[in-house]
């Protein structure tokens, strides 16, 4: 196993380069694509945190509960935008996950900009936690 900083980078790091990959699905009309791929982000940022605290293993997808376990006072709104975020890890991917349609059919363009917006508040609020700049 890596040391603890070293793998909260690589996690730091490819939850960035989720965030960047976001932007352009917005730019692309993939909004549903968008919408996973800032829930996968904020949820890699926020596993950086607990990698860079010494876990060994993260295991879970609710970012929500990842924070949670984390031992630091989140402020509220960072609570509600992980509540927001963690809508998106079933729906925005699965047909069966939404009452009708297809994901890429319902999810709009201000969903995917709320999505991006999220994902970046908790990355930055992981970044800070680390202290690791990306």
């Amino acid at each position: 196993m890596k040391n603890n900083v070293e793998e909260a980078r690589r996690w730091l790091t490819q939850a960035a380069n989720d965030l960047q990959f976001a932007k352009v699905a917005i730019k692309e009309g993939y909004f549903s694509q968008c919408c996973f791929i800032s829930q996968q982000a904020a949820e890699k940022a926020v596993k950086a945190v607990h990698y860079q605290q010494g876990a060994r293993i993260v295991i879970g997808h609710s970012i929500f509960q990842l924070i949670g376990k984390i031992g630091v006072k989140a402020q509220k709104g960072l609570i509600e935008t992980a509540k927001l975020l963690d809508q998106f890890y079933i729906t925005s991917r699965y047909p069966n996950g939404i009452p009708g349609g297809a994901p890429f059919e319902v999810f709009t363009h201000k969903q995917a900009v709320e999505a991006v917006e999220g994902a970046e508040q908790i990355y930055q609020w992981a970044n800070d936690q680390i202290h690791i700049s990306s």
